[in-house]
């Protein structure tokens, strides 16, 4: 490729381990197929999802705000 992707590319596999190292090196924990970290105000969970038309993934970010429109929010 004349752009240099093709130095960067990787197998899914690989791709999800590495990610997995780098989230647990700032805090995340692995659980239900993605990566959290809690605090006592807030959830904040990393998600890796497949694109349908590519070989690349999305990152999803979802954050839970305790007591926020009055939920609160537990791990199981």
């Amino acid at each position: 490729m004349e752009n240099g992707v093709e130095d960067i590319l990787m197998n899914p596999d690989e791709f999800k381990r590495l990610f997995g190292d780098i989230a647990a090196r700032h805090g995340f924990e692995r659980a239900y197929g993605g990566w959290f970290v809690e605090s006592s105000e807030t959830i904040i969970v990393l998600d890796l999802q497949k694109s349908n038309n590519r070989d690349s993934y999305y990152l999803n970010i979802k954050i839970y705000i305790q007591g926020l429109f009055g939920n609160k929010y537990r791990r199981e």
